[in-house]
């Protein structure tokens, strides 16, 4: 009586599945791998540009209301870092955000019931001065006054002051060694905004950052971004940021 090598057989089976398996996975590689593209690659490229050129450029200005609740008329000598620590430069406003008031050093004029003021500060750029008659060394000390100064409104932008090479600092971004980039700022209407607006990495002037194109035989990404640059006075001024990955 003949018996089968049933474990040969088994063994047999295995291989062929095995093959089979192989031969599947080959081919699924063959015909997927060469299309494949990672669409998250952009935006991680885009928004690492993003990033630094936001750690370099934005700036705040802040705005604090300086009230005064009491009987006080004429000049006060306040020292203004009691109620606002961080005020570095600023400008006092009248209440209505417009008119400039009575100011000199620690001195506010409280003339004509002016009791709330717009104090505008920043760390970086300071205020022209009226000669308005203040006496460094006068006022009062107004101590039957209480002084507030509410939370300030925090106003923050692109400082156009620091849209340069040397303050971009680009060759420190950590970017890709094989990988480009391109920025510009446009005017809202997509039109260049200033022929200094342009930064590219390895690209050490504007014109030449205007001239760059990526190569034709490569795949680009780019996006158009909404920004506004930010003046000492807390005013914006919407731009576009055009950045292109490569």
């Amino acid at each position: 009586m003949k018996t089968k090598n049933k474990k040969g057989n088994v063994h047999i089976d295995w291989v062929i599945s095995i093959s089979i398996f192989l031969t599947y996975i080959i081919i699924l590689l063959a015909f997927i791998k060469p299309s494949y593209k990672p669409s998250f690659e952009g935006d991680v490229l885009v928004n690492l540009v993003k990033k630094n050129f936001d750690e370099k450029i934005e700036w705040q200005v802040k705005k604090n209301l300086l009230s005064f609740r009491c009987e006080t008329k004429g000049v006060a000598n306040v020292d203004l870092k009691n109620y606002i620590p961080d005020i570095g430069k600023y400008k006092v406003l009248l209440k209505d955000g417009k008119t400039k008031a009575r100011y000199k050093g620690s001195l506010i004029d409280l003339m004509n019931d002016d009791y709330d003021f717009w104090i505008i500060h920043n760390e970086f750029f300071g205020y022209n001065l009226d000669d308005n008659g203040l006496e460094d060394d006068g006022g009062a000390d107004p101590k039957d006054c209480e002084i507030s100064a509410a939370n300030p409104i925090i106003f923050r932008g692109i400082n156009a002051d620091k849209l340069n090479l040397v303050d971009l600092k680009i060759d420190e971004w950590n970017f890709p060694q094989f990988r480009q980039f391109k920025i510009t700022v446009l005017d809202v209407d997509g039109s260049l905004k200033d022929n200094r607006y342009c930064f590219a990495k390895g690209l050490m002037n504007s014109n030449e950052c205007l001239l760059a194109e990526p190569p034709l035989d490569v795949v680009v990404y780019g996006v158009n971004l909404g920004d506004a640059i930010l003046d000492k006075d807390g005013n914006f001024e919407q731009v576009i940021l055009n950045i292109q990955v490569w």
